[in-house]
Order: structure tokens, then C-alpha cells, then sequence
């Protein structure tokens, strides 16, 4: 099929009157720049937040430095403060004293050892003139067989306190008891 009109003659509008309009799509240039310019913008943006980043972490450390002198500072100013060390003069004037107390208390302490032996002095001399009026008890002295026979002879002389009840109670019972005998012969002889 051919057109209606012949080569020769011109279709009834024409192609190169027609005005051409720009297209509207970008072109491949202008891509290429916006991307450049994006990816340029992004590089600087992540530079320029690393700086911020970097400052933020700087200005959170010196505030905790700072937090952390204050709260030294304040327990410093809480906490009790310490003596200061003695000089030599305070410790040989502590050591004088510690010795004159020392000297006092041997002074005492031989004083009491001294009483008590005179003490023990006097109480052996009292025994020993005690000793001498002794009888044969302090002459059979490490014999245990003798020393355990007077043990039990001088058991067996004194009187228990049970014993003594028991002894008491039958001298009241055999009184009792002759009493009553006793009045039933009186009875029997008057009549």
C-alpha cells in the first residue's frame, strides 16, 4: 500500500512546520551531574556529622570530668579530716610517760610480791611450830594404807546426822514405849 498522496506531493501537514518541544526527561549529562552532586552532598553531610559526633563525645566526657572534680571535691569537703603525724618531740614525751607508768606499776608489783611471800614466810613458820606438837598422823605421812585407816576410824567415831536421827527416834520410841508399860504396871498394882 502506498500513501494517497505520491511521493512528489506534500502530505497535508508538514513535519517541519511543526514546532519540536525539548523533551521533558533529563538528559543522560544532567543525570550524571545531580548523582555526582547527591553523592558529593552525602560525603560532606557524614563529614560534617563525624565532626559533631566527635564533639558531642568530647562534650559528654568533660562534663563527666567535671561531675566527677565536683563530686571528689564535695567528699573532700564531707570526709573527716586526719591528724597530722606526731613529731619526734610528741613521741619521746608519749614514750616517757609510758615508761614513769611502767616503773610505777613494777614498783606496785614487787611491792605485792614481796607482802605475799612474808605472808607465805609467816604461815609456813606457823606450821612448822604446829607441826612439831603433831602426832603420828604427820609421821605416817605417805603411807596411804595408814592415812586411809585413820580416814575411816575418824568416819567411823563421829556420828553421821543420819545416824543421830536414827538413834534419837529410838530412844524417844523405847521412852515412849516404857512410859506406856510403865502405866499399865501402875494400873495393875491398884487394883
Amino acid at each position: 500500500m502506498s500513501p494517497p498522496w505520491s511521493a512528489q506531493e506534500q502530505p497535508p501537514y508538514s513535519i517541519s512546520r511543526r514546532d519540536v518541544r525539548q523533551s521533558t526527561l533529563p538528559k543522560v549529562s544532567d543525570l550524571e551531574r545531580r548523582r555526582r552532586q547527591q553523592f558529593l552532598r552525602k560525603v560532606r553531610q557524614k563529614g560534617h556529622d563525624r565532626k559533631w559526633d566527635a564533639r558531642g563525645e568530647q562534650m559528654l566526657r568533660e562534663d563527666f570530668l567535671a561531675s566527677e572534680r565536683l563530686w571528689l571535691e564535695q567528699q573532700d569537703r564531707s570526709a573527716p579530716t586526719l591528724p597530722a603525724f606526731p613529731s619526734d618531740e610528741d613521741i619521746e614525751e608519749v614514750e616517757t610517760n609510758i615508761q614513769a607508768q611502767a616503773s610505777g606499776m613494777v614498783d606496785q608489783v614487787l611491792a605485792q610480791e614481796d607482802a605475799e611471800v612474808e605472808a607465805l614466810v609467816s604461815m609456813f613458820e606457823d606450821q612448822s611450830n604446829e607441826g612439831s606438837l603433831a602426832t603420828d598422823e604427820s609421821a605416817n605421812y605417805g603411807s596411804e594404807e595408814e592415812s586411809y585407816d585413820l580416814i575411816f576410824m575418824d568416819i567411823l567415831s563421829t556420828p553421821s546426822v543420819g545416824e543421830s536421827s536414827r538413834h534419837d527416834e529410838r530412844q524417844v520410841s523405847t521412852n515412849n514405849h516404857q512410859e506406856a508399860h510403865g502405866n499399865e504396871e501402875m494400873d495393875t498394882t491398884r487394883g
